[in-house]
């Protein structure tokens, strides 16, 4: 049970950064190496809307874990 635990909270809480971060659109995040392709390939804007969209995946993902909805 504690593995699931950890497993929601990182999900959920991975989530919403991501999610915070493409919306504040926090330098630091978008200029950091391992977003360095995603800004490059997409724009600023695009890895913004790119990062948004990956958050609410894993969010949404932690949360049907969390209700017993997936897997």
């Amino acid at each position: 049970m504690n593995n699931d635990l950890f497993i929601v909270a990182f999900l959920i809480g991975g989530g919403l950064f991501s999610i915070v971060a493409g919306a504040k659109d926090w330098d630091w995040f978008m200029t950091h190496h391992k977003a360095r392709f995603f800004v490059w390939a997409f724009g600023r804007n695009g890895a913004r809307v790119l990062y948004g969209i990956l958050g609410l995946i894993l969010a949404g993902i932690g949360v049907a874990v969390a209700t017993g909805r997936a897997g």
